[in-house]
């Protein structure tokens, strides 16, 4: 629980202990924050941006056993291909010492707003959708040397349309609230470097103030 008590904000952690602070930057989803903040109409506010979830599905393979290239960083798959999976990224070919030699990193998207029903499907039954999807993309034959599932569940903020009146209305309710600073990537971009700048913002009008 995030709440203020006269000019001080008191945090109060899962095991039940407060602190006080001068200034907060509560950089969570927007869901999350709403359940944290003892501010009605803020957290009304914060609640009003959805979120999908998704899984990654990280597999590491055998250059030999792949007949594409892979001279690229991924791809993104548009929903009219009608295909299970969202995108893939080629992890080792974007970052150095991911994999040994003859090997590489891939990191399939799976589920999001548009598919959510995916992720009902059990991690094995996700695995094979992937393998499957990867040999008719990509020609992987074989199985992977290592995969690994992981779910993100509502961790994707989903920009629709009035997304920025929407967000207005949620500066103006923390405007109000001295000390009190959001960040994240909820707001005004969903990208690394987007919710870098944010909470750099936010980081900086907590100490101008």
């Amino acid at each position: 629980m995030v709440q203020q008590v006269g000019d001080a904000w008191h945090v109060t952690d899962t095991t039940g202990q407060t602190a006080k602070f001068d200034g907060v930057i509560v950089a969570t989803s927007t869901w999350r924050a709403a359940e944290m903040l003892d501010e009605p109409n803020l957290a009304e506010a914060l609640s009003k941006i959805e979120y999908a979830s998704s899984a990654i599905v990280c597999s590491v393979h055998h250059l030999a056993d792949i007949e594409h290239s892979l001279d690229a960083f991924g791809l993104v798959i548009p929903a009219i291909e009608q295909r299970r999976i969202l995108a893939v990224s080629f992890a080792s070919r974007k970052f150095q010492n991911r994999v040994p030699d003859g090997q590489v990193l891939l990191r399939t998207f799976v589920g999001g707003a548009m598919q959510p029903e995916l992720l009902n499907k059990t991690d094995d039954q996700l695995k094979q959708i992937v393998s499957e999807e990867l040999a008719d993309i990509f020609g992987v034959r074989g199985a992977p040397l290592h995969t690994l599932v992981t779910r993100y569940d509502r961790a994707m903020p989903q920009y629709h349309l009035g997304h920025i009146e929407r967000v207005e209305r949620i500066e103006s309710f923390a405007a109000d609230l001295s000390g009190l600073e959001l960040a994240g990537n909820a707001y005004k971009g969903v990208g690394i470097p987007d919710s870098v700048r944010s909470g750099e913002s936010a980081a900086e009008r907590i100490l101008d103030a």
